[in-house]
């Protein structure tokens, strides 16, 4: 990237810390769950540790912006990686002295996810201070690499690792990532940026005030209120896969060619967050979020023609592939619009509105496939004669059909969007003016 050689270091230093402890974070997740599925061999607790591990930075990511645009940057991420350490070194102790429980889990894991949930709107802040908005698109790609390297690399380490460390020892890696991260970030200085005056840490309301004005910004500018909600359809789609695709594949193929199935799927993440890292998107981002939307649509259908492991493996990565390229795209335009001293506040309003149909979709997923979707494509089922003629019809076809609903569901909301003048020439409006930086004696440093 181009840009100042002091601001470029920083970003890379940041984006290597968060990556580590994202890597850690995901083998603990994964690691717990297993660990508490062999133990109660309960799929609803295994749900539950997957669910206090997503629900809060849904719940509590809006009330989070306020507490990022008043403080340090720096201090924030800290602070969030600080707390979620303290919760896996609890987990740790529990387990080294036998006192480990799952509603302690479910517990401690919640919290830790609250810590986490800091760092959504944090580091987009911190994207949108020391990269060229000429830049954001490649910053935007190798932030996606480094969620993608979580979710592909964490999965294959801890099945390696938990037959010689058990989740003991997965936990002290984690406890690793975090002090890492830590030290990364006593090292590197940050700009200050001006934070707005008018409320006081004191105000009890405080925190849904600033949901409030995060949601307002947002709400009074028709244009990214259309590209959030077309954000937060994507976000469902992703819910709907990552819940259906197992039972879709175990519906005709093995364990191990589901999981071969997986790999591909996390590879096309892989390879669109490095593909955009590379080529940083259109200029018109907006065109990069409508087509690589349509892309994914295409992918969801391809995976619901054929009870096939290449098909579905194709589908998986290109709908994966898309994901890091809409989302870079998107992650740019937010950042280059929005004012510096409110982007906490209205980032976190973005993270928790796309994020909360997440578990929307786990939850409708499984009601949706076993009581509509798979009785209508069972043979002499309600589709079977129509539908079933073009996708096949038996177990798992019904869950095809919902994935090929998906993906006709994805073309209809991004024509709407595409047809919105405000949603189209969103990017026509000039960067609003920050409020100006708060002195201080504090240098900017190189980093």
């Amino acid at each position: 990237m181009t840009g100042p050689a002091g601001h470029s270091r920083r970003f890379l230093l940041l984006w290597i810390a968060q990556t580590v402890s994202l890597v850690g974070s995901q083998l603990t997740a994964f690691g717990l769950g297993v660990w508490v599925y062999q133990r109660t061999q309960s799929t609803m607790m295994y749900s539950l540790v997957a669910l206090a591990n997503l629900a809060p930075r849904v719940i509590f990511a809006p009330l989070m912006g306020g507490f990022v645009d008043r403080r340090d940057l720096r201090s924030v991420l800290i602070a969030g990686h600080v707390g979620a350490g303290v919760c896996s070194l609890a987990i740790a102790l529990l387990f080294g002295t036998g006192l480990l429980e799952v509603l302690a889990i479910i517990g401690l894991v919640a919290i830790g996810a609250t810590f986490n949930a800091i760092h959504l709107p944090a580091f987009s802040k911190v994207t949108a201070v020391l990269v060229p908005p000429e830049e954001l698109g490649k910053a935007n790609g190798l932030a996606q690499l480094g969620v993608a390297l979580g979710y592909l690399v964490a999965p294959l380490l801890a099945g390696f690792l938990m037959p010689h460390i058990e989740v003991l020892g997965i936990l002290v890696i984690d406890i690793s990532s975090f002090l890492f991260a830590v030290a990364v970030l006593s090292a590197v200085r940050l700009p200050l940026v001006g934070a707005p005056t008018g409320h006081h840490s004191s105000d009890p309301l405080l925190f849904l005030r600033d949901a409030a004005e995060g949601w307002s910004y947002i709400r009074a500018r028709r244009g990214l209120l259309i590209l959030l909600l077309l954000i937060t359809a994507m976000s469902f789609n992703l819910g709907m896969v990552q819940v259906l695709i197992t039972p879709l594949m175990l519906s005709f193929a093995s364990v191990q060619v589901l999981s071969i199935v997986l790999f591909v799927g996390g590879m096309g993440m892989v390879v669109g967050s490095v593909a955009m890292m590379a080529w940083g998107g259109p200029q018109r981002r907006i065109h990069g979020v409508l087509g690589f939307l349509l892309l994914q649509g295409v992918f969801l259908l391809v995976g619901s023609l054929q009870a096939s492991a290449p098909l579905v493996a194709a589908g998986a990565f290109g709908v994966l592939l898309s994901v890091p390229l809409i989302t870079a795209c998107d992650q740019s335009i937010w950042q280059r619009l929005v004012p510096t001293d409110i982007h906490g506040r209205v980032m976190a309003v973005h993270s928790a509105v796309s994020g909360a149909s997440v578990p929307v979709a786990y939850l409708l997923a499984g009601p949706l496939a076993d009581s509509l979707f798979e009785p209508w494509m069972a043979p002499g089922g309600t589709l079977a004669a129509s539908a079933g003629q073009l996708i096949g019809v038996g177990q798992g076809r019904g869950i095809a059909l919902l994935f090929a609903v998906l993906g006709f569901g994805t073309f209809l909301f991004v024509s709407l969007g595409a047809l919105s003048a405000s949603l189209r020439r969103v990017e026509d409006a000039a960067p609003e003016p920050s409020a100006p930086a708060e002195p201080s004696a504090s240098p900017l440093g190189a980093g």
